[in-house]
């Protein structure tokens, strides 16, 4: 009989790590690279030249990490990781994004970037585009590498393949270590569950298909977590100690340039990495002084821009988050009342009551209109919570329509746990009690796109219960099919959204091109960006000028999932638009 393949064979395990991390380091280096050549005052344009640097460079980090057959090991990785690329660019071209956020400035400054806009030496204004406070101060890993796609292939939805390289890299390693536990464990097929919950995150479920960055985070929170787990644990770890160091590194500057709560966890895990290791007085000088060194000439060289750049110009490292004249961005995203609850009330309220995604909280007659969210009963589920998962960031229970019971039942769980001082328990509860305070450092959890790691404070309790007696370890494989289903219920409504979405999308664009070119107008709106995807799909337009939007006789036709309207006096045309609409958009 042949041998089974064993993912914990030394060789077999070099390998497959180095699979695994390589897109990891490729599109770390594409980042620093990019970096570099706008200090340089150059551009992205030649997409191709920059991005095959930076494979070089993941190439030659793989093969340092993994000196035993490196050379074939990184060959390997990097072959497999280029391919993965390439079938990631294919899939992107006909998924389309239909987030606001993303629509509004993701695909702005990737168009841009990669059009040869420098942001280190060329800030834009309010005269090249309305987001120019975003584009200007925020963290740019996702755009600069999304817009060496753009430039190679001319596609914009392509630029999203970078951001599926990251989570493509964090999933394979979760499995690794999934794997490496459950061969210990009593209960295999329940370590098994747990891991794949902890990727299906409904928060990076609903973002797969869009430019928005807090899947993105939850995939370099993983990487964080399982980086530190490898150092504080290594005899548990599938992977060598150097390489669970470069994980955590890597991904801690990852999170420190995606996205402003990207850095703060970024900080707060480095502290908890360096206390926990102080607290095992672990040689410290010798293990960890070389990876700060190498660590902080990187970070200097990932964060000048936007940070250092953003306290120059704006005197705020977080501008305009914060600072002289910031954006607020939560006062209108709910009611008053609750928006003014301190931290802790207001995630517990918004992940125990009905779902709903209303951002439009901007006058006492809306305050009256929409209300404060309701409460419900743990577990109930009302029809009113269905719509909101179409959308990729849904405000009050944005885990799910369960997760609030859920994180109810998980927490009673791991304290009967600790009470009865099963095995392990007492560390479950040091790692939960870690992870709540990185969620609680945000004063805005309570939007959970915002802190997506609070999905784990259901799984410990899971994780806890995996080695205890067996009327609890019922109980925590109860809890995990019911986390199932609630993923599914929101992975299945988010998908049907995204599916009409692009079905209304091709209809509209065929009405377009079929139409008369002098019989409409464009008003982009908030979402400038597709003027981009008129020309991908071949549909010319024009502007709607001043005339035309204040004039009678026009109607206004808002397509579907987007700021942009469509101005025409064709009654047919605006009415065959509307009706492609999941909604409609008649003015």
């Amino acid at each position: 009989m042949r041998p089974r393949f064993d993912f914990a064979a030394p060789a077999q395990n070099a390998v497959l790590t180095a699979v695994v991390l390589f897109p990891l380091l490729w599109i770390f280096a594409a980042f620093v690279v990019t970096q570099g050549v706008f200090a340089l005052g150059f551009s992205l344009r030649s997409g191709w030249v920059w991005w095959g640097a930076a494979w070089l460079l993941a190439l030659a980090g793989t093969a340092v990490l993994f000196p035993d057959g490196g050379k074939r090991n990184a060959a390997l990785a990097g072959g497999a990781s280029a391919l993965v690329w390439l079938l990631f660019c294919g899939v992107a071209v006909f998924v389309h994004d239909f987030s606001y956020d993303g629509q509004a400035y993701h695909q702005e400054a990737i168009i841009r970037l990669a059009q040869g806009w420098n942001p280190m030496n060329a800030p834009l204004t309010a005269g090249d585009t309305n987001q120019y406070q975003w584009l200007n101060g925020y963290p740019k890993i996702t755009w600069q590498t999304g817009a060496l796609s753009f430039a190679i292939w001319n596609r914009i939805e392509t630029a999203k393949s970078a951001m599926w390289l990251l989570g493509t890299s964090v999933s394979a390693l979760t499995a690794l270590w999934v794997h490496s536990l459950a061969k210990r464990s009593a209960a295999p097929r329940f370590v098994w569950a747990i891991g794949i919950l902890a990727l299906c995150n409904p928060v990076a479920v609903t973002q797969v298909a869009t430019f928005q960055l807090d899947g993105y985070i939850y995939w370099g929170l993983i990487g964080v977590a399982l980086g530190a787990a490898g150092v504080v644990f290594p005899r548990a770890s599938p992977v060598r100690e150097s390489v669970s160091w470069t994980i955590f590194a890597v991904c801690a500057l990852i999170l420190a340039a995606a996205k402003f709560t990207g850095i703060v966890y970024a900080v707060y895990a480095v502290l908890i990495l360096g206390a926990v290791l102080l607290v095992r007085r672990e040689p410290l000088a010798f293990r960890i002084a070389p990876v700060l060194l190498a660590a902080a000439a990187v970070a200097l060289v990932c964060l000048w821009h936007p940070y250092a750049h953003n306290v120059s110009r704006y005197g705020h490292p977080l501008y305009p988050v914060m600072g002289k004249g910031a954006t607020d961005i939560i006062g209108y995203a709910e009611h008053p009342r609750f928006v003014e609850q301190n931290r802790f009330v207001k995630f517990f309220w918004a992940n125990n009551a009905r779902a709903r995604n209303i951002a439009g909280f901007r006058t006492i007659a809306d305050n009256e209109k929409y209300g404060k969210p309701l409460w419900k009963l743990p577990f109930a589920l009302y029809r009113s919570e269905i719509a909101p998962y179409v959308a990729p960031d849904v405000h009050i229970g944005g885990f799910g329509p369960w997760y609030g019971g859920s994180l109810i039942a998980a927490t009673v769980l791991l304290f009967v746990c600790v009470m009865r001082k099963t095995q392990g328990a007492g560390l479950a509860l040091g790692v939960w009690a870690i992870v709540g305070g990185s969620v609680f450092v945000n004063p805005e959890a309570w939007w959970v796109r915002y802190s997506p790691q609070g999905w784990w404070l259901v799984l410990i309790p899971l994780a806890a219960t995996v080695v205890a007696p067996r009327p609890l370890r019922t109980g925590g494989i109860v809890l995990g099919a019911l986390l199932f289903v609630n993923v599914l219920f929101v992975g299945a409504i988010n998908t049907a959204g995204q599916i009409v979405c692009e079905r209304s999308y091709s209809r509209q664009n065929a009405l377009l091109r079929a139409a008369s070119p002098g019989s409409w107008f464009i008003a982009w709106g908030n979402a400038r960006s597709n003027r981009r995807r008129f020309a991908e799909e071949g549909i010319a337009f024009r502007v709607a000028p001043d005339t035309v939007t204040t004039a009678q006789g026009w109607f206004s036709v808002k397509l579907a999932r987007t700021d942009t309207v469509v101005w025409t006096r064709d009654e047919t045309l605006a009415r065959a638009i509307i009706a492609t609409s999941p909604r409609g958009g008649a003015d």
